[in-house]
């Protein structure tokens, strides 16, 4: 296949290795506001202090249930901490670290398509800097880690594709294995190269040892997975590598989701919408009218969702961008009536008519980019460029079971299931703006160059002001939660919130089994202190926390309640959370 040399200038080098900056420097301004668990990460933080403490691989169960395993995550994490000792904040940073670097292979992705050296750079910048990879940077969540290494398969599978490496397709499955180690449903990157090869072959007759490309390409992924099933390293639970699927097809929940994905990608790909813009426009003139006519199509099937919904299922970080529940979107804002629902952080968001200029920006986005990347793929498939043809029909072969399963899945989709398919997202992007696309250096001009990066600096501080009003957040709780601890309560006897619990009573028990006597789902149903973003029924407020949001520009409050006196010998009631 083809093998073009691309050089790199030194400067080019040099800002690769700096597009993590802004990570780094956060963690570090930010550091005063500590590291503290949220959502699902005392299910791999405490494994990491056992890693770090005793030097052994722990795992740590929700209510006794294994969902994913994490060993590769909790390895990455614990090394550093046996380095710097535990905190999360050292968690964060090996979060960060790996984020960096799948920031530099995007950089090697878009310059091995053929890519510009500015506009790989600024892709790279949207890639780290959009709220849902930036902000998971400052979680211990799996999903950024598990992204990182899927986008470090992608680029080697890309380089054993175009370049007839077989090192690289080894690499690349290697790195495959060690994402499916993070997140099961990431072995799937695999197809990538499995599909790109398969097009080679039958599509253009690049047969040229296939079967042994095809075998390095799997065989390191394979072994992964049967390491894995064969429960040597995690054991005592059936059934791991699996996806619960719903017993009917919920026709209003597939529009939804999918109308969520529209959003989700958009947003995140929201700088290169005056390139999409460009190219659809250069389509236009060049009499192909094609791209103009399915930008129309996805724009206006994304806009009938908005407006059936009265400009209410939108983007929002109500329920926090990476926050509590490193939930974006969609959210149907009629939801946040419960004041138990901790994602909201009492009301830090922007107006609604502001999230919904966004989100028909990210509608827009995402119809201009799907115009423009298939009319490129038609001009690559026209121009009988194997390489460029088969890596592109690879990379959509690859997506489409991505798509319908996370679709399909009867659990909530969170946008952070969708990571998975941000690096394909991004890949596809560099291969049609690359080598392959005749207008390509027509997209470079200044009026673009500086929409795209006013936008990406639009996007850089939204994704750094809601970090910090989420740390904020985060250091208010756990600090009034450590000050009980400090006057006597036990972990038991209060309800800071389903994360704080969990941290608490995986140091307990480490499969966080329900104590004894308590029937609440969160192992807070013997709380007799609780934090809340409201009122309680069944609790009274005795004093209020007060934290300031840069979000709003004003304080927020967290309430303090105490559970209501009960007759004697009467459990309490489960709790609300």
């Amino acid at each position: 296949m083809s093998n073009l040399q691309i050089r790199d200038s030194a400067s080019f080098r040099i800002l690769s290795c700096l597009v993590g900056a802004p990570l780094f420097l956060t963690w570090l301004c930010f550091a005063d506001l500590g590291g503290y668990p949220s959502n699902d990460d005392p299910f791999y933080g405490r494994p990491a202090k056992i890693f770090a403490d005793e030097f052994r691989y722990q795992v740590v169960r929700q209510s006794g249930e294994l969902s994913a395993s994490s060993a590769a995550h909790v390895f990455f994490g614990g090394l550093l901490t046996t380095v710097f000792g535990f905190s999360y904040q050292t968690l964060f940073l090996a979060v960060i670290i790996q984020l960096w670097l799948a920031g530099m292979a995007v950089t090697r992705i878009f310059r091995r398509a053929g890519c510009r050296e500015d506009f790989s750079l600024l892709c790279a910048a949207i890639f780290l800097l959009n709220p849902l990879c930036f902000g998971h940077g400052f979680t211990f969540m799996t999903d950024g880690p598990a992204m990182a290494w899927v986008v470090f398969a992608v680029a080697l599978f890309q380089k054993g594709v175009r370049e007839d490496s077989d090192g690289a397709l080894i690499a690349g499955s290697i790195a495959a294995g060690v994402a499916f180690w993070m997140r099961q449903t990431h072995i799937l990157i695999v197809g990538f190269p499995v599909a790109s090869l398969l097009v080679a072959a039958i599509a253009y007759g690049e047969r040229k040892r296939v079967i042994q490309r095809l075998i390095l390409a799997v065989i390191p992924a394979l072994l992964s997975v049967l390491l894995f099933e064969s429960g040597w390293i995690v054991f005592g639970d059936s059934g791991r590598v699996h996806t619960i699927f719903p017993e009917t097809l919920n026709v209003r929940k597939l529009a939804i989701d999918a109308y969520g994905l529209t959003l989700l990608i958009g947003f995140l790909t929201l700088p290169l919408l005056p390139t999409a813009a460009s190219t659809v426009r250069i389509q236009w003139q060049a009499g192909h009218r094609f791209s103009a006519y399915a930008s129309a199509i996805a724009i206006a099937a994304a806009m009938v969702a908005m407006i059936s919904t009265s400009g209410r299922a939108v983007l929002t970080s109500a329920t926090g961008t990476f926050l509590q529940n490193a939930h974006l979107g969609p959210i149907f804002l009629s939801d946040f009536k419960n004041p138990a629902r901790w994602g909201d952080m009492g009301g830090v968001s922007w107006p609604l008519l502001v999230w919904q200029g966004i989100s028909v920006a990210a509608v827009v986005n995402f119809g201009l980019l799907v115009g423009s990347l298939l009319a490129s793929i038609r001009q690559i498939h026209s121009d009988s460029n194997a390489v460029d043809s088969a890596i592109s029909v690879g990379l959509l072969i690859c997506a489409c079971p991505i798509v319908v399963l996370i679709l399909n899945v009867s659990t909530g989709v969170l946008d952070r299931y969708w990571m998975l398919l941000l690096p394909i997202v991004f890949c596809l992007i560099a291969e049609c703006t690359g080598r392959g696309s005749a207008f390509a250096a027509r997209l470079a001009g200044p009026v673009i160059r500086t929409v795209g990066l006013l936008l990406l600096g639009l996007i850089a501080v939204m994704s750094i002001v809601f970090v910090h009003d989420f740390l904020t957040w985060n250091q208010t709780r756990w600090t009034q939660t450590e000050q009980w601890l400090n006057d006597g309560l036990q972990a038991q006897d209060f309800d800071g919130g389903r994360d704080i619990s969990a941290w608490y009573r995986s140091a307990e028990d480490t499969d966080t089994m329900a104590r004894e006597g308590d029937s609440s789902g969160w192992w807070s149903g013997l709380a007799t202190r609780a934090l809340s973003i409201g009122p309680r029924d069944g609790w009274h407020q005795t004093a209020e926390l007060k934290w300031f949001a840069w979000a709003t520009g004003r304080e927020h409050s967290i309430l303090i309640l105490h559970r209501d006196a009960l007759p004697s010998g009467q459990q309490p009631e489960e709790s609300t959370e």
